[in-house]
């Protein structure tokens, strides 16, 4: 470590320290009161490029709230009512597909949709002895599937979804 200029060479470390400290806060109160003096015309700068700013983005945030309130509160259209029907009608088709894998793994038709899966789904199964139906509703059009029916209907229902 250097020693600064005219001080003798028997100053201990914490000397030098508050030393170097001292000088520290003595050039920072210096560069304020030089800053303050001519800080008048920087703080008309300052003023200036606010006013700018200010008077440049807060039309374009009003006009971006405004178009948030008129066009962004409505809910997007993410599925049209064809595919939403397409979608209960291929559930249907799954869960027909998991009451035969089970039937044919147990012997016997499941006690409800929980057994294969489909408890949360939207479907309402009744079984009855030998056979089963299966009901569910997309908007106000009920779907219906009985056991033995033709699935044809249900499981060309992804096709309307991939158009």
């Amino acid at each position: 470590m250097t020693q600064p200029p005219g001080k003798g060479p028997n100053l201990s470390r914490p000397e030098l320290a508050s030393e170097l400290v001292h000088d520290i806060l003595k050039n920072k109160l210096e560069e304020r009161r030089q800053g303050s003096s001519g800080g008048g015309k920087n703080a008309s700068a300052r003023q200036r490029r606010f006013r700018l700013a200010f008077a440049i983005l807060l039309p374009i945030f009003l006009g971006l709230a405004a178009w948030n309130v008129t066009v962004g509160s409505k809910p997007p259209t993410v599925f049209t009512q064809e595919e939403i029907d397409a979608g209960v009608r291929f559930k249907i088709f799954l869960a027909v597909q998991a009451l035969k894998a089970y039937r044919d793994s147990t012997g016997q038709w499941p006690a409800s949709l929980a057994y294969v899966g489909f408890a949360e789904e939207g479907l309402n199964y009744q079984q009855q002895d030998t056979s089963y139906v299966i009901t569910a509703m997309s908007g106000d059009v009920p779907y219906t599937y009985r056991s033995g029916d033709d699935l044809t209907f249900f499981r060309d229902a992804p096709q309307v979804m991939m158009q």
